[in-house]
């Protein structure tokens, strides 16, 4: 079974995460309706780079700079979903009956607002942006600051320690838990406007019947999770018990788990919206004591299969009727992820599927002789399956001969073309329909469409190579041109490349241009490229020129065409998901701007 993302996932989310809710469109039969142009996000392939390509020219203000971490890294200096640029700044800080200090202070700017937030405070570099509020330490007053994204501070609490996340735990846009005593009780407050609303329910989250007791909000429910260490060596934690919360009138509504815990037990909910959860109970069992499924332990060897056997009890339970619905276990969702779970996860699956669907990213099917499979599917909030990796179920699939093997389920889709980026096997591409229009047999990773040519890294005989074919199937660069890799990204390895109609390639430790059609380009030169330590500095259709004689920096479009002249005496570019290239670069006078290549 080939490795999904987010598979490393499996323990972690088996807690409770929210689902939002669609109700699937369907045809005069009843019959389901939705297509793969309803259900994952279409982005837009690349154009050529050009200054007409900046979303965002921003210069921030003079003695501000980008964010590094510890290693003097850039790239994560921008914060896509609030839109922000993380800054520090060197200030002095003035102290009666001290010397003066000069110490790094770090702050925000808004690129929407187009102001510092926070400025003139000196914060420490423990920051944190979660659910579009800024935790930050204020290492002069000594307090921990909880901020809203246009500066205002809705809570500030005296501490001479900066451990942020002992103080503030932010649970979704609108609700937070903030620390009330040194006993661990925290209080949840309802975010309204520009001010807190006390919820009236408090939380201890430290207690020795658990190793970790969890807070998550869900449109206006509390969900606490009370887990404990499979064993004493492991980190991974298992649910232990889960109680849900009227957040408005403070009551508690529903406490999932009747039964004792035991070390056998597994369990999980999933908040599936429209007031209603998805629940599940495994218990380990034996081949003689009425087991429901079970799973294959043995390696693949000559010896004797082995394996492990299990009940489950799975149910949804409605907050609002109180009704419990139990589910024949033939297909357990062991774990569900959406947006609204993104920060716990961190990857953006909204950037994948719609509002309304949702990822099973690790499921088991059970056949008739109870043995399970391990699956993935994309769902709705009333479980019907749209997509399904191996079992061949979903409304919104159609099966043909091309697909007897896997169908992928967590598809990137770009100019109305579907692909699996990292297939680890052959390269499927699907209309918006779900109609499978191109198959390519081989061991491909790195895969990506980009103005009508797919991109790919291919092994053969244990050598990758980069490679590249048209929509139609015919090659236009093969593993025997002997190129090394596609260049995508100096910082992430992204391999997005034909923006412009060039692509970036290594052959040995050269570099070269290839046009649309295959052939090597000597034109547009790129022998002005800066390249540091055998490391030249590009991104997706845009590369960094160095003055030989000034020692100065610009940027240039693989097509030749000039984007900044060689004027700056600092640059970085870190490139995003689907093709943004951030762009950090200081001038002369040491004022630093940010460019935003969409």
């Amino acid at each position: 079974m080939r490795k999904r993302i987010f598979i490393i996932f499996v323990v972690t989310l088996l807690c409770a995460c929210c689902l939002v809710a669609c109700k699937p469109d369907k045809d005069d039969n009843g019959d389901l309706t939705a297509t793969y142009g309803d259900i994952y996000v279409n982005h837009a392939g690349l154009s050529a780079r050009d200054a007409n390509s900046i979303a965002y020219k921003v210069e921030l203000p003079s003695g501000i700079s980008p964010y590094t971490n510890s290693k003097g890294d850039y790239s994560g200096a921008y914060d896509k979903r609030n839109n922000l640029v993380y800054c520090l700044k060197n200030v002095t800080v003035q102290e009666e009956g001290k010397e003066d200090t000069t110490v790094t202070t770090y702050g925000f700017y808004s690129l929407d607002k187009k102001i510092i937030i926070g400025d003139g405070v000196v914060y420490a570099d423990n920051f944190s942006v979660k659910y579009g509020l800024i935790s930050a330490y204020d290492t002069v007053d000594q307090e921990c600051v909880l901020m809203q994204l246009n500066g205002n501070a809705l809570k500030k609490v005296q501490s001479s320690s900066s451990n942020l996340s002992s103080t503030f735990i932010p649970l979704s846009q609108k609700y937070v838990a903030i620390l009330k005593n040194s006993y661990s009780t925290y209080g949840v407050y309802r975010i309204e406007g520009e001010s807190l609303v006390d919820c009236n329910l408090s939380f201890v989250l430290n207690s020795s019947d658990y190793d970790e007791i969890t807070l998550k909000a869900v449109d206006d429910y509390i969900i606490v999770s009370k887990n404990k260490k499979a064993n004493a060596y492991s980190k991974n934690m298992k649910v232990v018990d889960v109680e849900i919360y009227n957040a408005i009138s403070g009551a508690l509504i529903y406490n999932v788990y009747q039964s004792a815990y035991t070390t056998a037990t597994t369990r999980g909910v999933f908040y599936l919206g429209n007031d209603k959860f998805y629940c599940y109970e495994e218990l380990s069992s034996s081949k003689d004591d009425g087991y429901q499924y079970k799973l294959l332990t043995s390696k693949e060897t000559d010896a004797e299969e082995t394996f492990s056997y299990h009940k489950i009890t799975i149910w949804t339970y409605d907050l609002k009727t109180g009704d419990k619905t139990m589910i024949t276990p033939d297909r357990i969702f062991s774990t569900i992820i959406n947006k609204y779970y993104e920060y716990e996860v961190s990857e953006e699956v909204s950037e994948y599927i719609e509002d309304g669907y949702n990822y099973v990213s690790v499921g088991y099917l059970r056949d008739e002789n109870k043995l399970a499979t391990i699956e993935q599917y994309i769902i709705d909030s009333d479980l019907n399956i749209y997509v399904s990796l191996i079992e061949h179920a979903g409304s919104a699939t159609k099966y043909d001969e091309y697909s007897s093997d896997f169908r992928d389920v967590l598809l990137t889709f770009v100019d109305g073309y579907g692909f699996s980026e990292d297939p680890e096997d052959d390269i499927y591409i699907y209309d918006e329909l779900g109609n499978t229009v191109l198959h390519i047999d081989g061991k491909f990773t790195k895969v990506y469409i980009s103005n009508g040519i797919i991109t790919a890294r291919k092994e053969v005989d244990g050598k990758r190579y980069f490679v590249a074919y048209r929509l139609d199937g015919s090659v236009i660069i093969d593993e025997s041109r002997g190129y090394t890799d596609l260049c995508g990204s100096t910082y992430t390895g992204a391999r997005v490349a034909f923006s412009g109609g060039y692509a970036l390639v290594k052959s040995g430790s050269t570099f070269f241009l290839v046009g649309s059609d295959g052939r090597d380009s000597g034109n547009p030169s790129i022998s002005d490229m800066f390249i540091n330590s055998s490391t030249p500095y590009f991104a997706s259709g845009v590369y960094v020129t160095k003055d030989k004689t000034s020692g100065l920096f610009g940027l240039k479009a693989y097509d030749g065409t000039v984007i900044y002249e060689c004027q700056f005496s600092n640059i970085v570019i870190d490139e995003r998901s689907f093709g943004e290239v951030i762009f950090y670069a200081k001038d002369a006078d040491g004022i630093w701007s940010v460019s935003i290549f969409k």
